[in-house]
């Protein structure tokens, strides 16, 4: 039923849910239902339904333990991501899918070995502090118009992207603030851990730059990668984006 929704009713609201339905009541042979989706037109004929069809597969390919496909897959998504959104639950599912093979690789490698999580508590603090960069960044863009003048001012600030991007192994990171306030800004990995503190200081209004040189607070260069830079204006978290490091 859920496949005839599919085939007959492919402008319906129905098509996105009952192909993620299909993948939830699926018991076995996640080989037939991968197959399905590749070769239903209807789950490829524009890029949002595309995307998410590719995801469907990519949990078949889980199921079906063909590990390499898509730890390949995933590792696509984190180097070229449609969004920050895509990005970050990429890591969230590559890493997801580490802790579940449990030694049982079947010979499958990845490049993003650093993503590995060392336990079950590691996972789940990283999927906390990944999902909380992405709140923050978020509630930025959301925040409602009306609010009073007074609380208005500090959301003024602004966090430009680093250029240039991807960079290799120096880049400028710009933001302009329209008042004198206390600045932080920090650089993450994609376990949002804090790699290196780039600044920490009184700033006057205006536009400024930092240049980030690719090292970590011990001064050693990081490896390969995405990183997340976020500002912090008077103490409050205001923007976050996203670098690429390719040595």
């Amino acid at each position: 039923m859920l496949q005839y929704l599919i085939a007959e009713f492919p402008d319906s609201e129905y098509k996105k849910s009952s192909a993620s339905y299909l993948l939830s009541i699926q018991e076995e042979d996640y080989q037939s239902l991968k197959t399905y989706y590749q070769n239903e037109p209807n789950l490829h004929s524009d890029d949002e339904i595309d995307r998410l069809t590719s995801y469907l597969q990519t949990y078949c390919d889980i199921q079906s333990e063909n590990y390499q496909e898509a730890i390949d897959w995933l590792e696509s998504i984190i180097s070229n991501p449609p969004s920050l959104i895509d990005s970050v639950y990429a890591v969230i599912d590559l890493a997801d899918l580490y802790l579940q093979m449990n030694g049982n690789s079947r010979g499958a490698v990845g490049r993003f070995t650093e993503l590995i999580p060392a336990s079950k508590e590691e996972f789940e603090q990283t999927r906390e502090d990944l999902l909380s960069l992405l709140a923050e960044e978020y509630d930025y863009e959301s925040e409602p118009e009306n609010k009073p003048i007074s609380d208005l001012i500090p959301a003024c600030a602004t966090l430009n992207g680093n250029y240039p991007n991807p960079f290799n192994p120096v880049t400028t990171i710009s933001f302009s603030i329209p008042n004198e306030s206390k600045i932080e800004l920090s650089v993450f990995n994609l376990k949002g851990q804090k790699v290196r503190a780039l600044v920490k200081d009184s700033f006057e209004s205006g536009n400024h730059s930092i240049v980030w040189n690719g090292k970590d607070d011990t001064d050693k260069s990081v490896s390969s990668g995405i990183y997340f830079y976020k500002l912090k204006v008077n103490g409050i978290s205001k923007q976050i984006r996203k670098c690429i490091l390719m040595k």
